[in-house]
């Protein structure tokens, strides 16, 4: 069996997760000449309100992988489609969504170099050659951290452009990670557009500014190398240290949200992420 087949077959969060990983995976590969749908390969979300089609697409999503969503979504239109989403009987769940573009990079940059990473850490950008021990360590850590990982594929940068970046300390041991990755279609309006975030840092090394840090290497990175001209995410409208962290680079509330809806069948009371 090939690198590729082992990779697309790599799964390191909760049973429930990763199912919804391997449907939105399998899903993915017929949906993915459609501009109108965007995927991390965790989850398929539409690019934008999608006017009267928008409330049946996501209930099929829902149906058909475990969970639907959709981003770049006017927050004026969030509670009107959280009501739809829950008359089908989806558990909907809303993010605030925050971007940034050359502010964020430019931000970023002079960051790196006002914050030194601490001495003893070593960054790790994951790829193809990383090995799944690592990949799964990088993970776990996420996991303790309540951000549900990615499939090992995408971690890898394999099939979509972007990156994870692993701070890993004197025994080779992740503590802390961030990542960044370009979702849309090419042809989408917002093809540009990369989602980031996913920070994380083990208990033990809190305080240390390290995900900052990892952020700012993030957004650099995805400007520099892959084409990225902009960076949005989504925060808990009650996470106010995410929000400061995120304004550290630039990375600012916009009139945006992120909402899905879960089919209880499949998740119960399992959340997707933080």
């Amino acid at each position: 069996m090939s690198n590729i087949n082992n990779f697309q077959d790599e799964f390191f969060a909760s049973d429930i997760h990763n199912a919804t990983a391997r449907k939105c995976r399998d899903l993915m590969s017929m949906l993915s000449d459609n501009p109108i749908y965007a995927s991390n390969r965790r989850i398929i979300l539409l690019g934008g309100d999608q006017g009267d089609q928008m409330v049946p697409l996501i209930g099929n999503l829902a149906r058909l992988t475990g969970v639907g969503g959709v981003i770049f979504l006017p927050k004026e239109k969030a509670s009107g489609l959280c009501d739809e989403l829950a008359k089908m009987d989806l558990i909907p769940d809303q993010w605030d969504q925050y971007g940034g573009g050359e502010e964020a990079y430019l931000k970023s940059k002079q960051l790196l170099l006002d914050v030194p990473l601490p001495s003893d850490l070593t960054v790790v950008p994951l790829s193809v050659q990383s090995p799944s021990d690592f990949v799964k360590a990088v993970a776990e850590m996420s996991m303790d951290c309540g951000v549900t990982p990615l499939p090992g594929a995408t971690m890898r940068g394999q099939g979509i452009d972007g990156v994870i970046l692993a701070a890993t300390d004197w025994t080779g041991a992740p503590v802390a990670a961030s990542g960044s990755f370009l979702t849309f279609h090419p042809e989408h309006i917002l093809s540009d557009q990369a989602f980031w975030g996913m920070l994380a840092t083990r208990e033990d090394r809190r305080g240390e500014k390290i995900a900052l840090v990892l952020g700012a290497m993030a957004i650099v990175d995805m400007w520099e190398n892959k084409g990225a001209r902009g960076f949005f995410t989504g925060i808990r409208h009650d996470n106010d240290v995410s929000k400061a962290v995120c304004a550290k680079m630039g990375v600012l509330e916009t009139e945006y949200c992120f909402v899905v809806g879960a089919d209880p069948i499949h998740f119960g009371d399992t959340p997707m992420t933080k």
